[in-house]
């Protein structure tokens, strides 16, 4: 288990037992993007070093914020910030763990999908009177791990909700982000604004920053019906972030997309600009 727990239960003075408490937590979860064509044809020690870098690599940017990783599921990474030690500014920590993640596997040669998502959570011990562990549970725990999932759909490699980075003193002013929609995620009815995250806003990430305003400005004016308008703002963010080798940009590129179909055939008067997510 993660020191911080331990450390937590026995100060507590308190003997571990099956319970829970609700909370306000930031959840955390990532995984390798292809990991599973990543290890075909590899030897089961070369896959073991890949894992535990990338999971060393992982534990210090969480650790390093403040936050608890709770567990490792093969190549997947779950953890919580703000329990069980109050961590204050728990979204900043949070979305900011997901950035340093990216930053320090880019160094392995290896991508990441992270998904982060703050809300109210069952924490405590899961288990029997033989054997508990320490976890989460609840509606936010699988609204991130949907988030980490869909950054294969957008092209991304970390999704933010709404709920942990504008609700939260605005942190989008904090870090390079922009929506990318809002979506209904797979289990669930109403939608959720989604962003990708890429940095903190630094001098070095201000040309990326702007093209991220700008596509911000865009996606606006696309929820306001205001598609022509919305049209040539993502035609620029499409030619900023065109790959080297041709590569498109799929959240400029799909709004884009988007804008022109509606421009044939306005959407109903009940339009709220929310797609469902099919796939987990």
């Amino acid at each position: 288990m993660s020191p911080a727990i331990l450390i937590t239960r026995y100060r507590s003075g308190v003997e571990a037992t099956v319970g829970f408490h609700e909370n306000e937590v930031s959840i955390f979860f990532c995984d390798i993007d292809g990991f599973r064509d990543m290890c075909r044809g590899l030897h089961p020690k070369a896959v073991l070093d890949l894992l535990s870098s990338v999971h060393g690599e992982v534990s210090s940017a969480i650790e390093g914020l403040g936050g608890t990783l709770l567990e490792f599921i093969a190549d997947e990474v779950l953890a919580v910030f703000n329990a069980p030690n109050e961590v204050v500014d728990h979204e900043e920590h949070a979305t900011e763990a997901a950035t340093d993640v990216l930053e320090r596997v880019e160094r392995l040669g290896v991508r990441m999908r992270c998904g982060v998502h703050s809300g109210k959570v069952l924490v405590g011990n899961i288990g029997s009177k033989t054997r508990i562990k320490y976890g989460v549970l609840g509606d936010s725990v699988n609204v991130a791990a949907r988030l980490k999932s869909i950054n294969s759909h957008f092209g991304t490699s970390c999704l933010v909700s709404n709920e942990c980075l504008e609700e939260a003193d605005d942190l989008h002013k904090t870090f390079v982000a922009r929506p990318v929609g809002n979506l209904i995620l797979k289990g669930r009815k109403s939608a959720t604004k989604v962003w990708e995250v890429r940095a903190r806003r630094t001098a070095e990430k201000s040309a990326l920053a702007k093209t991220y305003d700008i596509h911000r400005k865009a996606f606006d004016l696309f929820v306001n019906r205001h598609f022509g308008e919305a049209r040539p703002l993502l035609s620029e963010v499409c030619r900023s972030l065109r790959g080297r080798q041709g590569s498109v940009d799929v959240p400029s590129q799909h709004l884009l997309h988007l804008c022109d179909k509606f421009l044939r055939e306005p959407p109903p008067p009940d339009w709220d600009a929310s797609e469902s997510m099919s796939k987990k």
